[in-house]
Order: structure tokens, then C-alpha cells, then sequence
């Protein structure tokens, strides 16, 4: 090892007794007419590491045009961050990608509070190969401008069909077809909603408010007004800045907890929703889930940390990262949706299923004994 000066690739190839093409080819994997045998091959590792060779990122970054560096985007948002739970998940698949393809991963908005500037900059200045969007928002000029600038930009859980952007979706109307078909079988026929009470509501929330009610009637249900929980019927819009989730699950269930006809099962828009809900159920000692059914969607980690434990529409979250990063590596490298050799089309949409994760949240409606 060179004491007081990192070894370049003239040193190895020096120690080795080859030229520095050789060297290059061996371990920067350089393309070219330079072939190699297993003897040479084995005499440059062996100088490398004798003297603690590492490869220049800058330097393999100008040759191949290429930082092997995936970005992430959080959305500004009160309630978003990379430490939240559906970040997490998002960001497990996106790391399990990259480690497979060799990728470093850059989270260019850790807490979610940076302007959407920093894409744009660090797409021009090639410090990314790519970036993967959570929370974006439908007709959001900036993503109209990155995607003119450049194809590597794929939103993961983005609903809209969006010209020329590529976009991994969740299908929430099989999810709220398979909350309504499960309560439906348990015997449930009156089914409530807790859905979003933000100014704007949530566009997944939004979605699945209308699947429900749309299931809902395809079972034959009769859903009265007051069964649903919105924007329209909340106490008080609640703020964006406000514990949103824990405040629609407590004011959700207050109200319908206080209708002389209420449901005897309720749908969440969300886990955490839910899980508002049902502490609330339980801070009225309410015998769960003889008095209420209770259903979430999202199936994330708390579900199984709650009592009774909570029946969710799973949502694969750590899956569409792990699809979304495969995807924008594969245009990065200039191949297909399915890593082939050849360009991928622009505008792919891929949807992913929901699955239902039963658990104890949800039993028969209650039948008084007749005597």
C-alpha cells in the first residue's frame, strides 16, 4: 500500500507489469477490444488489493455518464418523511433494488420539506440517474417539467395517468371490493366509512370512498348518508398540519357512534384512521368486535400491535418500490421494463393488487339472544 497518497490505476497496473487498459478493463469492467487472460486478470486484483486500490467515483461517473445514484422525492407534507411508516416500506423495496443492480440510493428530501427544485437540480447536474416521486400530486407543474427534461422519472403510487411519466399504482377499487366482500360474508349489511377530511381530500381516500359506495350497492347494501364520514360531515375541516389521520379516526367514529341507526361494521380509508377509531372504541369500553367491526387498508406493521389485532386490505408498498426502482434502473441502462436490451416506451403504468389480511378486528354482527 502507498503510504500518504491514495493508489490510482497507473500504480496497479505498474505492480501488475500491465498497461493501464488492461487494468481498466479488469476492474472497472471498461468496455473494449482489450481481452485478458485469468493469469493477467488475477495479477491485477492482486495488486489492487496489495495496495488498497479504490476506483475514482468521479472519474467512472464522467466515463460512463452514469452516477449509479437513485434519487427519492418526498413530496412536501406535514404528515410525509422518510421515517413514517409508508415511506419505510416504499423505501425498503427501493434499497433491496439497488443493492441488487449495484445502485447507491439518495434521499433528496429526508424530513419532506424541500422544494421541488432539488429534482430539477440534481437531474441537471447528473448527481442521479433517475428519480422515484412519493406524494405527488396530480397536474403539478414541476412534474410536467421534469419529465420534458428527462424519461428517468417514475412515481410510485400515483393514481393518474399521466402523459410520458411512469407511474406505479395501487388498485383501490379491488381493495375496497375486497373490504366490502368480507364483511358482506360475515353477515354485515350495514357498513359505514371513514373516510378523508381534508381540504383537498386525499386522492386515494377519494377513490376508495367511491369504490365503497359503488360495492357497496353491487352487494345490494344500502348505505345511508350518514354512514359515511367526510369532509362534508366532519365537526371541522381538519388542517394539514394536524395529526390528520388520528383526528378523522376520532371524529369518524364519534359521529357515528352518536347516530340512533348506526352501522354495525365501519371501513377505513387508512391504518392509521383505523386505529384512531378503534382507541376511541375502546376508551368507551366497548366489547370489540361483538359491538363494531372495524377494517382498515394499507396493512402496515401497527395492525398486528393493536387489540384486537387489525383486519386490513394489504397494500404492497415495499413490492412497488422494489418494481418502481427496477423500472427506472432498467431506462437509466437503456433497456426495456424487463432489464432486455433495447429503450422502454414512455408512459408505462403497472398496477399492483391488493391482498386482505384477516385478523381479530372484524367477526358477525352481534345477535341479541331472543329471550
Amino acid at each position: 500500500m502507498l503510504k500518504g497518497k491514495q493508489a490510482t490505476l497507473s500504480d496497479v497496473s505498474r505492480l501488475a507489469g500491465c498497461s493501464k487498459a488492461v487494468a481498466s478493463t479488469v476492474l472497472n469492467k471498461a468496455r473494449g477490444n482489450t481481452g485478458v487472460s485469468e493469469q493477467m486478470r488475477r495479477r491485477v486484483l492482486d495488486a489492487a488489493a496489495r495496495l488498497d486500490y479504490r476506483p475514482n467515483f468521479a472519474s467512472q461517473s464522467l466515463i460512463r455518464r452514469s452516477s449509479r445514484t437513485v434519487g427519492v422525492y418526498i413530496s412536501p407534507a406535514p404528515w410525509a418523511g422518510a421515517g413514517f411508516p409508508y415511506e419505510g416500506a416504499v423505501l425498503r423495496g427501493t434499497e433491496a433494488s439497488c443493492r441488487k443492480h449495484g445502485y447507491d440510493l439518495h434521499i433528496l428530501n429526508l424530513s419532506g420539506d424541500c422544494e421541488t427544485q432539488v429534482c430539477l437540480d440534481n437531474l441537471a447536474r447528473r448527481r442521479v440517474d433517475g428519480i422515484l416521486l412519493l406524494h405527488a400530486e396530480r397536474g403539478d407543474p414541476w412534474i410536467r417539467q421534469m419529465v420534458q427534461r428527462r424519461a428517468n422519472v417514475v412515481a410510485v403510487d400515483y393514481p393518474h395517468a399521466e402523459p410520458g411519466l411512469d407511474a406505479i399504482r395501487f388498485d383501490n377499487r379491488m381493495a375496497m371490493e375486497l373490504a366490502v366482500g368480507h364483511l358482506v360474508e360475515l353477515g354485515h349489511s350495514r357498513i359505514g366509512f371513514l373516510g378523508s377530511c381534508t381540504n383537498p381530500q386525499s386522492a386515494d381516500a377519494a377513490v376508495r370512498e367511491e369504490a365503497f359506495l359503488h360495492f357497496a350497492s353491487a352487494r345490494g347494501l344500502a348505505v345511508r348518508p350518514e354512514w359515511v364520514h367526510n369532509l362534508q360531515n366532519v365537526r371541522q375541516p381538519i388542517r394539514r398540519e394536524e395529526p390528520v389521520c388520528t383526528l378523522e379516526g376520532l371524529y369518524g367514529i364519534e359521529h357515528l357512534l352518536g347516530l340512533a341507526d348506526r352501522p354495525t361494521a365501519v371501513i377505513a380509508y387508512g391504518d392509521l384512521v383505523a386505529v384512531s377509531a378503534l382507541q376511541a372504541m375502546h376508551n368507551r369500553r366497548m366489547d370489540l368486535p361483538r359491538e363494531m367491526s372495524i377494517l382498515g387498508v394499507d396493512d402496515s406493521e401497527i395492525c398486528c400491535y393493536v387489540h384486537p389485532p387489525l383486519t386490513s386490505v394489504r397494500h404492497p408498498l415495499e413490492e412497488m418500490g422494489r418494481r418502481a426502482t427496477d423500472l427506472l434502473i432498467a431506462r437509466a441502462e437503456g433497456k426495456t421494463r424487463d432489464g432486455a436490451a433495447g429503450k422502454a416506451e414512455k408512459g408505462i403504468h403497472e398496477t399492483f393488487e391488493p391482498t386482505l389480511a384477516v385478523r381479530e378486528s372484524t367477526a358477525a354482527p352481534f345477535a341479541p339472544s331472543a329471550g
